[in-house]
Parts: structure tokens; sequence; C-alpha cells
């Protein structure tokens, strides 16, 4: 298959380069310092539960043109960017598959609406990481955890051939991989457990040892969870996947001690470590949550977690301007 990973952070390199090692021809887009570090030395990873290294040479490009022709371009970056790639996809005619791998609450339509919903299809990765000097240190998740998920956005049947080519592909380079039939519906649920999650994060400074100490902080982001979720189902989105729901009614108190142990473990730093540094995005799906909510939501601990998220996201602006 000929791919284009649109976007070398940490995620679309890993991508790129598992892609690459299982036999497609990968070429990755990216400007700048990226660019030339990639010309000249290839991806370099780390795998994060093993140590072990390696670095891959793909194609490097730094545009994307009307002519160009891909089997699939995936999509992988923040939130947040997505608006100013939208252009530059919609002016390429040639790519008939155009999966957006990204944080999103607010639903395809702004996708839809630039692209068509034809050449649209919705996904998320089921992997983590961070770049540590030049390499990225990297986890893929477990099937049983987080597979990387993809789906149509409309689709009488939800599963369709070019779905089952997606997933084989991504099965090949490494990654567990599904589908999923309502894949808004799956995004919507993932928004509203990570943000939570980052507000208890940037509560306690970017400290996984101090949250994990908190009950406190970790007894807000269960609540804000769970307010999450009743917002989405007031609004007729189901949680997915289906087996989330139990966080709505286990006891408060196995949800912490489940929690607690989740933080403590070697590889979460990696895993949600990416949050530190990620204010601006969770604050735009925290606004896209609430959007949802309305002016009559009633939901007090994400509404104190997101007074932590706006601040992170304030300091966050000021020291990339200062």
């Amino acid at each position: 298959m000929n791919i284009l990973c649109y976007g070398a952070g940490s995620l679309g390199s890993l991508y790129a380069a598992q892609l690459q090692e299982a036999g497609h021809e990968v070429t990755v887009l990216t400007r700048g310092r990226r660019l030339a570090d990639l010309r000249e030395h290839g991806i370099r990873l780390e795998d994060g539960a093993t140590g072990r290294q390696s670095t891959t040479h793909v194609g490097v490009v730094e545009t994307l043109e009307p002519s160009d022709a891909y089997d699939l371009v995936l999509v992988v970056m923040a939130k947040h960017h997505l608006t100013a790639v939208l252009p530059h996809l919609a002016s390429n005619r040639g790519t008939p598959n155009i999966l957006f791998m990204c944080n999103n609450a607010a639903g395809p339509a702004v996708m839809v609406d630039a692209l068509g919903p034809e050449r649209v299809l919705l996904g998320f990765p089921g992997a983590a990481g961070y770049p540590t000097g030049d390499v990225i240190r990297y986890v893929i998740v477990s099937r049983r955890e987080q597979p990387t998920t993809v789906g149509e956005v409309h689709h009488p049947r939800g599963i369709t051939p070019r779905l089952r080519r997606i997933r084989s592909t991504l099965e090949e380079a490494g990654f567990p991989a599904a589908i999923c039939p309502n894949m808004d519906a799956w995004l919507k649920t993932h928004a509203a457990e990570i943000v939570p999650t980052a507000g208890a994060l940037y509560r306690e400074e970017d400290e996984l040892s101090r949250l994990a100490a908190s009950n406190h902080s970790i007894d807000l982001m269960i609540q804000a969870i769970r307010e999450n979720y009743r917002v989405l189902l007031a609004r007729r989105i189901s949680i997915t996947p289906r087996n989330h729901s139990v966080f709505r009614w286990l006891p408060r108190a196995l949800l912490r001690g489940i929690i607690r142990r989740q933080l403590q473990s070697e590889l979460t730093e990696i895993k949600i470590g990416h949050v530190k540094s990620a204010a601006t995005e969770m604050k735009l799906l925290a606004d896209e949550l609430r959007g949802h909510a309305g002016d009559t939501r009633d939901t007090p601990a994400m509404d104190e977690l997101y007074a932590h998220i706006v601040e992170a996201a304030d300091l966050l602006s000021a020291s990339s301007h200062g």
C-alpha cells in the first residue's frame, strides 16, 4: 500500500516506521527541522517496554500536491492543527481514503464538509509516545486495552471492504486493530475520559505520582467522567466501547483503586505523559464537550477541572510566546 503520513509527531512517526518496516511504501509530510532530521537520520524509535531501539528511513515531502495519489493518507496530529491542513487535503483529489486519527469531540462535520463523506475515515491510535531528544519513546497498547480503532463516518453496515483492508494493514505492521461501527461515539467517549484525566493531572502540576496519591483529584476525575457520560447519553450518544459503561456504576472506591494502580504502572508515563504538553488540545476538547452540555449543564466536577485545563493552556501559550 502507498501511504502518506500527514504529520511527523511522535505517533505519526511511529505509524510511518512500523508500516514501512511491514513492507509498505510510506512517505511522511513534514517541514522545518523535522524534515531535515528525517532526511538525514530517519525515524528513531525506542520501545518503552523492551528498550529496543530502531531506525527506519522513509520518504519525506514538504507538501501534498493536488495530483499526488496515495492509497491512504493517515492524518495523525493534535485536533487544533486540523483546520490548517484541511484545505491541502481537499485540493488533493488523487487519494480516496483519508483516515483522521485525531482526538475529536465535535463530530466529523468539518472533515466531511471539506472532503466529502466518501473520502473521510475516522480512527484513533492504539499507541502512545513522546520524544526524548531525537528518539521517540513509545508503547503499542494491547488489543484488550485499546487497539488502533477505525470506522466509517456514515455507513449502514459500518464495516466496509476498505476498513477491513486498513485493519489488516495495521495488524501486519504490529498494531492490534479493530473496526468500530460508530467511531464518532467512540471518539466522544474517549474525549469524555481523557479530558478529566488531563484536568486532574494539571491539578497536580503534571506529577503522576502526586495524582496517584490524591484521593480528591482521582475522585474529581471519576465524577467528571460520569458527568461527561451523562452529557453524551442525554444527546443520545452511546458510550463506546460498551464495556466502558461500567464506569457509571462501579463503586467509587473500587474505581479509585483501579485508577491508582494504572497511574503507578511503569508505562503510564508514556501512555498519558503526552498530556502534559497537550493543554491546548485538551482545552479544545473540553470546549467541545461543554458545547454538548449546553447552558443547562450540571457538571460541577468537570467545571472545576476545566479551570485547571484553562490555566495549563494559558501557561503553555505564554511559554511558547516567551
